[in-house]
């Protein structure tokens, strides 16, 4: 029981666990794309040295594996300075802020998975090190005896090397329709987000493996289009032009590690809207308001609503019944919640129709009601309450998960009066009139003031999740 609890207690940080296991994923193909085009760079300086080695007998192959052993080496050092470097802080952070009054786990040193790290920092060394070092080891001896290297301005590109930046290039592509091809529909809580984000990481890196195989075919298309522009600023913009578009492929290098940051950081700001988006949305389900003030089986009477409505202390006060129905023989909840009264209802989105339609005959279903009943914007439903009353509504809009106050229909409240329910409130949802800590805490003494001692009211304090899911 306790590791189920632990479990559930955990899943609600599944979503931020994966978007974290993505960006990992992410960071060592960019710190592969990166080395590889560092590599390139260096060894396109070093084409001289490289060459007078090819003269004096040096074989490709053995080229291919010095330069291979010097990439080793460069990732064992890189390896083992990250590793101490994350050792160092995790056990800097926990100290420096235990002087602060704030108390933090220290860490202890896995030795087993620093030295996984390590040898995995060589292996994607060496890996990224690979194509510019058979590259290199291609030069021609005769270019010991120019002053000034070529490589550089060559514009072409090897048919082995196309046909892998076009297979590269498909690839990424198909691996983006897979992506496409399996989105979730609205409500769907199996879908594979782990698998989703791995083969979207996968595709961008095939995409910039392609860049990197197709790049000096590319800088001049682009740079005819793009450089436009600068050439018609006078000599200097046609000078900048110019230096690009003579040496394509230390160009298309340069600007591979360009693209690489700047998809980086768009791809972490698209994913931390993307995850506070989901956040903002869990608590416009299951935290709509600062407080919720719900009745006893007698309910809240008009007169006490409006005594709560009118405290300063208090703002957005909106009243809600909850009654259980059956939705064409399904059990049901519905509640005449007006979602527009809460500033949290930005936040909810449709899976299909509009929810200002709501209204006299109209409902918003939630997801589960619109996947066991199969029914979409435009369809029609029977609503009958425990007296057997039933009203015939059409449905305005689907949600694409749960609905506030975990109801299964959000309803009009003049068709709750058409099914003989109560006319008294089940509950009060209110926020707090200013923000902070001391404004929530003078609304909560405001709220149990007047209901008194004995008031028959429970108060829950739905902030407080909020609060822990921005602390999270």
């Amino acid at each position: 029981m306790r590791a189920e609890e632990a479990r559930a207690a955990a899943s609600q940080y599944e979503a931020l666990f994966e978007l974290i296991a993505a960006f990992l994923a992410a960071a060592v193909v960019a710190a592969a794309l990166v080395a590889t085009s560092t590599f390139r760079i260096v060894f396109a300086q070093r084409l001289r040295q490289l060459a007078l080695l090819r003269t004096i007998g040096a074989h490709r192959g053995q080229l291919v594996r010095a330069l291979a052993v010097e990439g080793a080496l460069v990732g064992l050092v890189a390896g083992t300075a990250g590793v101490l470097l994350a050792l160092g802080a995790g056990h800097a952070v926990p100290a420096i802020a235990n002087t602060t009054g704030q108390s933090l786990s220290i860490p202890g040193v896995p030795v087993p998975a620093a030295l996984a790290v390590v040898l995995g920092a060589v292996l994607v060394t060496v890996g990224a090190v690979l194509a510019p070092a058979l590259s290199a080891s291609g030069v021609s001896p005769l270019l010991a005896l120019r002053r000034a290297g070529t490589v550089a301005g060559e514009r072409g590109i090897g048919r082995a090397r196309l046909g892998t930046g076009l297979f590269l290039a498909a690839g990424a592509l198909g691996l983006i329709g897979v992506v496409f091809s399996n989105l979730p529909e609205p409500g769907d809580t199996n879908y594979a987000r782990a698998a989703g984000m791995t083969i979207a990481v996968l595709s961008g890196a095939m995409a910039f493996l392609a860049l990197v195989a197709l790049g000096p075919l590319l800088v001049r298309p682009v740079l005819a289009t793009v450089g436009w522009p600068l050439r018609q600023r006078g000599p200097t913009g046609t000078l900048a032009v110019g230096g690009v578009g003579g040496t394509p492929r230390r160009a298309a290098a340069v600007s591979t590690i360009v693209a690489l940051g700047v998809a980086l950081v768009s791809g972490t700001l698209v994913g931390i809207a993307s995850l506070q988006g989901h956040t903002d949305r869990h608590l416009a389900v299951n935290a709509p308001a600062d407080f919720d003030l719900r009745g006893d089986d007698r309910g809240l009477s008009a007169e006490f609503v409006q005594r709560i409505k009118a405290l300063p202390e208090l703002t957005h006060a909106t009243a809600y019944r909850k009654t259980e129905i059956s939705i064409d023989g399904t059990d049901a909840v519905a509640t005449d919640l007006e979602p527009a009264a809460l500033p949290s209802s930005r936040h909810l989105y449709p899976a299909d129709g509009t929810l200002s339609n709501l209204g006299p005959g109209r409902v918003i279903a939630n997801a589960r009601v619109a996947q066991e009943l199969d029914v979409t914007e435009g369809d029609s439903l029977t609503l009958t309450s425990v007296s057997k009353r039933t009203v015939r509504v059409t449905v305005a809009a689907t949600l694409p998960s749960d609905a506030p106050l975990t109801a299964d229909v959000i309803v009009a409240p003049a068709d709750l009066d058409r099914m003989g329910a109560s006319r008294l409130r089940n509950g009060v949802l209110a926020n707090a009139a200013q923000g902070g800590q001391a404004a929530r805490t003078a609304a909560e003494k405001a709220i149990l003031r007047t209901t008194g001692p004995n008031g028959g009211t429970d108060l829950s304090i739905l902030a407080e999740e909020r609060d822990n899911s921005s602390a999270t």
